[in-house]
């Protein structure tokens, strides 16, 4: 061990003799050939930077190992360091964690091709939390983190009108609308290695029309031409959704209550 030692500090040594460039320093025992750092090179210093290292990479495998062990940790991955990049992520994760802490927010797992992304349940408190849809967790973490922003965004607007917010259009071009927002400010590309609607054997997200590029790219180009995919997409998953204006005209009153909330929310 004391060799091995010896040899690390010999070899440090020499390289630093022969690189004088890659540090400045004045000492006493600098010639004009080149400046001798051997004087700090110690025992001590390379036995820190070990127990760095090895600590290093105890984490490293820590966190894969707790990633293998629970999947439902890679929504933790995405709402702490993508969502929480970003300015309007922030904004979103913060509201949503205000009410129901900083809990780990879990796969469900309806594998089917029309299951929803997401969904809210209520939690032992009877706080209505989100869960995000199984077949998310084998595709890229940056569409993984985009679908988690519209599903906290979602949480926003159940928790200001109630569970019959996602009974109209203008509900889901909202949602679409920020998590456009939320792209602007990511710090990755959105390309077909990023949009997992474009994998060429998985097609859950393919088949719940959730073209990550393909709405990007119509929001930077033509605001109106973003809205009318958003529309035809709603109604392809859900034929069911209403306008505002049809909900105010509704002869149930919890669905013209909701317009009204609705109403309201987009105004603010």
């Amino acid at each position: 061990m004391e060799v091995q030692k010896n040899l690390q500090v010999s070899f440090i040594t020499s390289f630093l003799r022969n690189s004088p460039n890659l540090l400045s320093a004045s000492s006493d025992k600098a010639c004009p050939e080149y400046y001798d750092y051997s004087y700090i090179i110690e025992e001590g210093v390379m036995l820190k930077l070990l127990k760095v290292t090895l600590v290093a990479f105890c984490l490293f495998n820590a966190n894969a190992s707790v990633q293998k062990r629970n999947p439902h940790f890679k929504n933790t991955i995405a709402k702490e360091n993508y969502l929480k990049a970003t300015a309007i992520g922030t904004e979103y994760a913060l509201n949503y964690e205000n009410t129901l802490g900083n809990q780990m927010i879990l796969f469900y797992g309806d594998r089917s091709e029309v299951a929803k992304s997401y969904r809210f349940i209520k939690d032992q408190a009877r706080h209505r939390e989100l869960q995000v849809n199984i077949n998310l967790n084998g595709g890229p973490i940056e569409f993984l983190s985009w679908v988690l922003f519209q599903g906290m965004v979602a949480w926003k607007m159940d928790q200001v009108i109630g569970p019959k917010a996602d009974l109209f259009i203008e509900s889901e071009i909202f949602i679409k609308k920020e998590s456009m927002k939320y792209l602007d400010q990511v710090f990755f590309s959105v390309n077909n290695q990023t949009d997992y609607s474009q994998h060429p054997r998985f097609d859950y997200a393919r088949n719940r029309k959730l073209y990550m590029e393909d709405f990007y790219l119509a929001w930077s180009n033509n605001s109106i031409e973003f809205k009318k995919l958003v529309i035809k997409r709603a109604y392809k998953m859900n034929p069911e959704l209403m306008t505002i204006e049809e909900g105010l005209a509704s002869r149930t009153y919890s669905v013209r209550l909701a317009a009204k909330k609705l109403k309201r929310f987009l105004r603010n």
